[in-house]
């Protein structure tokens, strides 16, 4: 059975992230959307989960974020119940092989990974 890389992070965090990952080749990557600082930064954001103590992202984590920087196509759920919107999206691997999959929580945005 294969394990599965679960983490919390707020879109502030999502957007952070698009300056260490300047360089986005994916046409449907989600850090296209995402408004991020102007200038790469060589620094990952401390992200609790994601990154590591020297600033670098933790590599149970970086493959999740390698698909969403390469996503080839995506699939998305939208629910909407008054003001309150649940939104669910995977994005599929250029190859197609592999998923990664973004859920909209209470406290930020869920991202999974089947490792």
């Amino acid at each position: 059975m294969s394990e599965t890389v679960r983490f919390t992070v707020t879109r502030e965090e999502l957007q952070a992230l698009t300056g260490y990952y300047a360089t986005q080749t994916g046409a449907a990557a989600p850090f296209r959307l995402l408004a991020g600082p102007a200038q790469p930064v060589t620094v990952a954001p401390a992200i609790a989960g994601v990154t590591d103590g020297q600033g670098q992202i933790a590599a149970a984590v970086k493959p999740a974020l390698e698909i969403l920087l390469n996503a080839g196509s995506y699939g998305q759920l939208r629910f909407a119940n008054g003001p309150v919107v649940f939104e669910h999206i995977i994005y599929f691997a250029a190859d197609g092989k592999q998923t990664v999959s973004l859920t909209s929580t209470p406290t930020g945005i869920a991202v999974e990974y089947p490792a």
